[in-house]
């Protein structure tokens, strides 16, 4: 009895061959329900899990309490001396999932940070368009002051010169020209300035796309493995012996591990509902509702 993983984006697709990182949750389906309260006891747990076993015990009471308030019946109880063994066996497929999940959780942060710098640099390109106007309005103003001076001396140049006042009024009018040119001339530099230091940003928020290009291509890399075995209820003479737990994403994620589990050790069989408990395939980093549904009880039931 076994228990595969699927990754979500994929999960759909598989119908058309492609595959993901999932949980393919497996059992027999010749086990018949027991009369007697399944025994069970956690076994090895490998620290690599990153939970506790008062922790793990807590996730399996929660699992045995989803098919006894449906069953209305106590059907499992820990026994540690006698109880079939329940064993986190860490290997590869945890390693591999947790890198996988890592990535994804990295991917999503850095998804947020450029979506963040975009809009930073929305609001600084928008600011420069504004800050381009103002310096084409200011320098359009400078060239037509300027131009009217020109025209002024060419006027009286043409007609034998000007009065005293008419030149010192000219005189006046060069200076504030002049004054005009290195206000443009600031407004412009300031402009300049902050139009590189963009280019700079710029051109680090295009760094950081082609990073989160290249982390999307290696979490699609991760995540096209196939599917992963990462649960088994073992059986002998149609009496559960063990169950083994080899990866999960979650606390949610292995909630429904050991309630598929433990409905194999009860003797269900898989169903082909895709919500399902006992359906073979879930979602390996997403935390599912983890409630039965009209097949899963239907399956009880008929097995009961």
């Amino acid at each position: 009895m076994q228990c595969f993983a699927s990754s979500p984006t994929l999960k759909v697709l598989l119908l058309i061959g492609l595959s993901g990182f999932g949980l393919a949750t497996g059992g027999s389906a010749t086990q018949p329900i027991h009369s007697n309260t399944l025994r069970w006891r956690l076994g090895a747990l490998d620290y690599r899990f990153g939970i506790s076993r008062e922790q793990a015990k807590q996730v399996i009471y929660e699992a045995a309490h989803i098919w006894e308030s449906e069953a209305n019946a106590h059907l499992f109880v820990e026994n540690p001396a006698n109880g079939f063994p329940i064993d986190f066996v860490f290997d590869s497929r945890q390693a591999k999932l947790m890198d996988y999940v890592q990535k994804k959780k990295q991917l999503t942060d850095f998804a947020q940070s450029l979506a963040d710098d975009a809009k930073v640099n929305h609001a600084e390109d928008k600011k420069l368009k504004e800050q381009e106007l103002e310096c084409n309005r200011a320098n359009k103003s400078y060239t037509d002051r300027l131009a009217r001076y020109n025209s002024a001396i060419e006027y009286w140049n043409a007609n034998g010169g000007a009065s005293d006042d008419v030149r010192a009024n000219l005189a006046t009018e060069k200076q504030l020209i002049d004054d005009q040119y290195e206000a443009l001339n600031k407004l412009c530099k300031t402009y300049n300035d902050k139009v590189a230091a963009f280019k700079v940003q710029i051109a680090e928020y295009n760094k950081k796309v082609k990073q989160h290009n290249d982390l999307v291509n290696e979490v699609n890399k991760s995540d096209s493995r196939g599917f992963e075995r990462v649960g088994v209820c073992n059986t002998r003479n149609t009496q559960t012996v063990g169950i083994n737990i080899y990866a999960f994403a979650s606390r949610g994620n292995l909630l429904r591990i050991l309630t598929h589990e433990l409905g194999h050790a009860m003797g269900l069989g898989h169903v082909s509902d895709k919500d399902a408990i006992m359906n073979e395939i879930c979602v390996s980093e997403i935390d599912q509702p983890v409630a039965l549904t009209k097949a899963d009880i239907q399956e009880f039931n008929r097995r009961g």
